[in-house]
């Protein structure tokens, strides 16, 4: 693989590619035609996950009609109320018989604090006022909660004016919903040994983005591995896990692990936004320390400039980790200002071919190293109790 072939790829998958729609498949089979192009035989792996139909989403503040998203897997609502702008260092039980306003995502933590203290139903919202655009991400409660609080989701311009004056709020919303068929790709390349190794990325989309940075540069370079590894004599068996549905809570990775035999599988590596133009390589120990600080012998040994850090991170890694699988995970974090995801804006501007190859190269050899090492990995306590607490709303684990 070369840079030519790497901004080849990232021209045709410039699109968007949510889990579960037909663009998504596409891209699978995409991935299917280029291992084959390089010798190795990849499989897809079909799998459920709801999809929402939202047949209307409406928001009116005092009158005024405000363009909405409706958050997928709140089913039909018609309510009103007065709006309040809720800081999370308010208190909640001003919130009782509101239609209240927040800052950040929806997570279930913040839902359930919401509909214990009578919330009516949420407003969030996405953007940048910097940007020209109007775009509204499309978002979804996927998560297990306490009752369904219905919410929707603005532009951050039309979020300053609501609390700046607005005072009344109307949500309308008729939603459906149905199981669609999602696809994981793999492959393996067998090794001396049954012991192995599982590497990552995922190629999915959120309905903005095009995702050149997150994540088809992390797929590019399990394309480089793959190509790789099938050309390299290598102890320990290696499979390949191009990820669907990461985006909408980790879907791919979770039915992976849940439908595979991990008995023998001693590591994930997961590489998630690589190859930007501007920024720091890093390597996360997701494992315990042992991990870490061979992680940083490999730096040094292979004189690489970047950091490495003993956390979790938000990647399918996570998945791995709690279904008992050590990880490490690779990102090339784009610096303030150029580091653009889950919008119109992430695109291979920001990527740098040469750097991605770069990256590309580093990691095989980091994987060289442990596919014929005997080095061994464990979860350490650590890092057992920040998967938990990430994973601990999941659904369907």
């Amino acid at each position: 693989m070369n840079t030519r072939d790497i901004n080849k790829i990232l021209r045709d998958t410039a699109y968007v590619r949510v889990g579960g729609t037909s663009e998504e498949k596409q891209c699978a089979e995409y991935i299917c035609d280029k291992c084959k192009q390089i010798g190795i035989d990849a499989d897809l792996q079909p799998f459920k996950i709801a999809q929402y139909d939202t047949k209307k989403s409406s928001l009116f503040i005092d009158g005024k009609e405000v363009k909405c998203v409706a958050y997928g897997g709140i089913g039909n609502c018609e309510i009103e109320g007065e709006v309040y702008y809720y800081l999370r260092n308010s208190k909640a039980s001003r919130c009782k018989d509101k239609i209240v306003i927040i800052d950040g995502p929806l997570y279930a933590n913040v839902h359930d604090e919401l509909y214990a203290n009578g919330a009516k139903a949420v407003i969030t919202y996405t953007g940048s006022l910097a940007n020209a655009d109007k775009d509204i991400d499309e978002r979804a409660i996927r998560y297990s909660i306490k009752g369904i609080l219905p919410a929707v989701n603005i532009h951050v311009s039309d979020a300053v004016e609501i609390i700046k004056k607005g005072r009344n709020a109307k949500i309308s919303v008729e939603q459906s919903e149905r199981l669609v068929d999602a696809y994981n790709v793999t492959a393996t390349l067998k090794g001396e040994s049954d012991d192995e190794i599982i590497i990552s990325a995922h190629y999915d989309t959120t309905s903005l983005s095009i995702g050149a940075y997150d994540n088809m540069s992390g797929c590019i370079a399990l394309l480089y591995l793959a190509e790789y590894f099938g050309g390299t004599p290598h102890q320990k068996t290696i499979k390949l896990l191009w990820c669907s549905a990461e985006e909408i809570g980790l879907l791919g990775s979770i039915n992976y692990c849940k439908t595979n035999n991990l008995e023998k599988a001693i590591l994930n590596v997961n590489l998630d936004m690589l190859g930007s133009v501007t920024g720091e390589f890093v390597a996360f120990s997701c494992a315990d320390e042992a991990t870490e600080a061979l992680l940083k012998a490999l730096f040094k040994k292979q004189r690489v400039i970047g950091s490495v850090r003993y956390t979790i991170r938000s990647s399918d890694s996570n998945s791995f980790i709690f279904y008992g699988v050590p990880a490490i995970s690779y990102a090339r974090y784009a610096a303030n200002g150029v580091s653009q995801m889950h919008n119109r804006y992430d695109t291979a501007d920001i990527l740098s071919a040469k750097q991605l190859l770069s990256d590309s190269k580093i990691i095989a050899k980091q994987i060289e190293y442990i596919a014929n090492s005997d080095v061994e990995f464990e979860i350490s306590e650590k890092i057992r109790g920040e998967v938990g607490k990430y994973m601990s709303r999941k659904k369907d684990l």
